[in-house]
């Protein structure tokens, strides 16, 4: 369920009290992923949820100056403490929810770090939630080339990566011409 959650806040309507009685509350100066942590934590400790079909509001994707286009080191950074603090309020608060669930959750949560050609990026990927490392190979949701990525990344097998992703930065010079 939630890998497939569709979190963006702008469509969906929240009772206020389940922010107030569960201290539910946006990271202060941390942008990215606000949205998802915030919907991860109402969504665990509310008792109903209702879906209405129609559209009320459009969402337009084209504004390149939006925080969706940004893929830099602060966006990863936003974005992997907006999840540990969801890990945590889902952990805290006693939300129940399948281990395999939580495991893919947390695998999906730090994928961005895998998309960069940049070997810092990729240690840091193994150090973002450790123990789904090993467990890589299962998440049917990641690429074979993530997959590759980050159990190179795991085993700590960087001169094997650092081939890897030259061999990769050529290919794509040649689809580029």
């Amino acid at each position: 369920l939630l890998e497939n959650l569709m979190t963006p806040l702008w469509n969906k309507i929240m009772r206020r009290d389940l922010f107030t009685r569960y201290g539910i509350r946006f990271l202060d100066g941390v942008d990215m992923a606000e949205d998802k942590n915030v919907c991860i934590k109402i969504l665990g400790v509310s008792s109903r949820v209702k879906y209405v079909p129609q559209g009320f509001y459009h969402y337009e994707t084209n504004n390149r100056g939006s925080l969706m286009h940004r893929h830099d080191d602060s966006h990863r950074i936003d974005y992997t403490l907006n999840m540990i603090d969801a890990v945590r309020f889902v952990s805290n608060a006693g939300v129940q929810m399948e281990k395999n669930e939580l495991i893919i959750y947390k695998l999906l949560s730090k994928v961005q770090y895998l998309y960069s050609l940049d070997i810092c990026e990729l240690r840091k990927w193994s150090t973002v939630f450790p123990e789904t490392n090993r467990l890589v190979s299962r998440c049917p949701k990641l690429m074979l080339r993530h997959k590759i990525t980050a159990w190179m990344a795991t085993f700590h097998c960087w001169w094997l990566l650092r081939i890897y992703l030259s061999v990769y930065r050529f290919k794509l010079k040649i689809y580029k011409r």
